[in-house]
């Protein structure tokens, strides 16, 4: 009897180690790199192996987070936040209930650092192009010479392995939904802007199953929301400028500074007095002109956040003067009249802020054409 046993067991090994060798025979470790995915790890298995199997099979030393997809009889490996440059890690596939036999099929893999030449973002002379700074993780559509809409931007090159080229391109094609072969995943909204790179909404497998990578292998993601206003916006040839222009921090703006969210952007001047963050566009042609102390040389290029935490003034006064007027952005003015009272005396009774009128310059307030008269309604709790 405990011959029979013995037999049945041995058999059991026998046949288990003879599958295993024959499935790491024909098991294949690849390391791949896209622009769409970036680095990441391909196990092709035979056709009789299961899903579930080949992730049992497969491990990697050192530990890294990633997730694993399925696709066609290959298991996809993508680090969540990339793998480490020039770290060697360690792929195998090996069978648990044979550890005690060195059967296993590894593969070590190294990624590389790479480094990209950095380009400095220069005046546009075209009125319709976009924007993306990789650096502040902005993208924006100007129209006419000015930004007329922003959005953030999802996903990049890993800065150290993949990085994102940067310089001037145009947009070469455009694709609903652009299949990769090399990254094996779709790309919704996808515009090609030069070589291998792409511009395009998150990419998700062809299980539908979306990519939770954090970055990419140098294509530039957009929220599929987003993606789909961009793709609508661009045209073939449309001028795609990609830098990493840092931004400043809120921490480093003071009262009196210049300020916008991209080169081309308009220019706002900022007050910030009693803890309160005020700014009012200037306008760009014609600041210098009105204040010699401003430079537009010596703006402060900010995020959407940092723009967003100060509050838009339009209300203005001369040096002296208690008359107050509304400048807009059409370039007209508006004398405030509040019946018999001087506006300046109850402005704050009409639930406006006294800190955020700006003293401006003669010569700016006579640039601006004079508008109609603006009556408030009388304010009669203003003797109060």
């Amino acid at each position: 009897m405990l011959n029979k046993k013995f037999i049945i067991i041995a058999s059991i090994f026998f046949v288990t180690t003879f599958c295993f060798v024959l499935l790491t025979g024909q098991t294949s470790i690849r390391l791949v790199n896209s622009t769409e995915i970036g680095s990441h790890i391909v196990v092709e298995f035979p056709s009789w192996v299961s899903e579930e199997r080949a992730q049992d099979l497969f491990s990697i030393k050192p530990h890294i987070e990633g997730d694993l997809s399925w696709v066609d009889n290959k298991l996809y490996f993508i680090p969540a936040d990339g793998f480490k440059p020039d770290v060697d890690y360690t792929v195998s596939i090996s069978n648990k209930l044979l550890a005690l036999l060195p059967l296993s099929r590894d593969r070590v893999i190294r990624v590389a650092s790479a480094s990209i030449q950095g380009y400095v973002r220069s005046q546009i002379d075209e009125e319709r192009f976009i924007d993306v700074n990789l650096a502040t993780m902005i993208l924006s559509l100007y129209e006419d010479g000015k930004v007329f809409k922003t959005f953030p931007i999802a996903g990049k090159g890993h800065p150290k392995l993949s990085p994102t080229v940067e310089g001037e391109f145009a947009i070469k094609t455009k694709e609903l939904n652009h299949f990769s072969t090399l990254a094996y995943v779709w790309m919704p909204y996808s515009m090609q802007f030069y070589g291998n790179y792409f511009i395009h909404a998150w990419p998700h497998w062809p299980n539908g199953n979306k990519l939770t990578s954090k970055y990419s292998g140098g294509c530039v993601r957009l929220f599929n929301a987003d993606a789909v206003e961009v793709f609508a916006f661009a045209r073939i040839g449309t001028p795609f400028i990609v830098h990493s222009t840092r931004a400043t921090p809120i921490e480093q703006i003071k009262s009196g500074d210049l300020i916008k969210i991209a080169p081309d952007a308009d220019s706002y001047l900022v007050k910030i007095v009693n803890g309160k963050y005020f700014k009012r566009v200037l306008d760009k042609g014609k600041f210098e002109e009105w204040y010699s102390h401003l430079s537009s040389e010596n703006v402060k290029l900010v995020s959407q956040d940092v723009l967003d935490r100060f509050q838009t003034s339009r209300w203005v006064h001369l040096p002296g003067e208690i008359d107050i007027y509304e400048l807009n952005p059409n370039r007209v003015k508006h004398f405030m009249a509040c019946g018999d009272r001087e506006c300046w005396d109850i402005w704050s009774i009409y639930g406006w802020d006294p800190d955020e009128l700006y003293v401006v310059t003669e010569e700016e307030l006579s640039y601006y054409r004079l508008g109609p008269e603006i009556d408030l309604p009388p304010a009669p709790w203003a003797d109060i």
